[in-house]
């Protein structure tokens, strides 16, 4: 359940950063793991691991 509501926490950091453009490169990233060809799941998971190893 704790895990649960960790990932939903930080895919909601992941959403504000994004809307937001703050920091620039959770974009920046973003955009080129699109361009390198990772699924929008895969980029998220990809991000996930930075946002988790910063809290």
């Amino acid at each position: 359940m704790a895990k649960l509501r960790l990932k939903k926490t930080i895919l909601e950091i992941e959403d504000n950063q994004l809307k937001e453009n703050d920091p620039p490169c959770t974009k920046d990233t973003y955009k080129k793991l699109m361009n390198a060809g990772y699924s929008s799941r895969k980029q998220r998971i990809k991000l996930s691991s930075c946002t988790d190893g910063n809290l």
